[in-house]
């Protein structure tokens, strides 16, 4: 409909340019009076040049002709002005924005968190094995200690008892060399009663039964 009516507003002045043309030869003073001002005419130009632009470059070509034949200079076709960002979508872009910074400072925050659960972990870990080394080397020790307690009373009845028989072996030898001391002695009388006797009383010596040996 805006088509139409600028191709019949332009149409309309083209008209009365032409019935003026004619007139001026009969009247000039009455055709300078009623023809359009050259303003209406740009104005007509312009509108059927933002009309074209927003359409087909046909209807343009139309419009710059029928203004031609009007008597306005044809011009060229505007540029369409880049559509502005409603200011709710400019909203939607800074909280969108917002979000990511929001979920960046999320994950650092998690990865902090579980750096710092790392290292717990390894600390509790390494503390552990410190404890479990020190629990090994103090129930050794233990160990060893009451090994230590339960070896000495026994070393003390093994050495009793090697005494004891070191006692033993002594006074059964004390007593053997006593004995053969004794049969030493009985045997040198003997030899010496038999030296000392006369011839009668040989025989009976010899008859007499030798103590060696009681």
């Amino acid at each position: 409909m805006n088509l139409i009516n600028l191709f019949s507003s332009v149409l309309f002045f083209s008209l009365q340019q032409l019935e003026g043309g004619a007139a001026s030869a009969a009247d000039p003073a009455a055709a300078a009076a009623e023809a359009p001002s050259p303003h209406l005419a740009a104005a007509a130009a312009a509108a059927a040049a933002a009309a074209a632009a927003h359409h087909h470059q046909a209807e343009f070509a139309a419009a710059a002709a029928a203004a031609a034949a009007a008597g306005a200079s044809p011009l060229q076709p505007l540029q369409p002005l880049q559509p502005l960002q409603p200011l709710h979508q400019l909203q939607q872009l800074q909280q969108l924005q917002q979000l990511q910074q929001l979920q960046q400072q999320q994950q650092q925050h998690q990865q902090q968190q579980q750096q710092q659960q790392q290292q717990q972990q390894q600390q509790q870990i390494g503390e552990e094995a410190d404890d479990e080394e020190y629990d090994k080397s103090e129930l050794l020790l233990k160990e060893t200690a009451a090994a230590a307690n339960s070896i000495k009373p026994r070393a003390v009845v093994f050495y009793r008892l090697l005494l004891l028989i070191a006692l033993v072996l002594s006074l059964y030898a004390i007593t053997r060399e006593v004995d053969e001391e004794g049969s030493d002695y009985e045997e040198e009388d003997e030899t010496v009663e038999y030296r000392a006797a006369p011839m009668g009383d040989t025989e009976k010596l010899l008859e007499k039964p030798s103590k060696r040996g009681v």
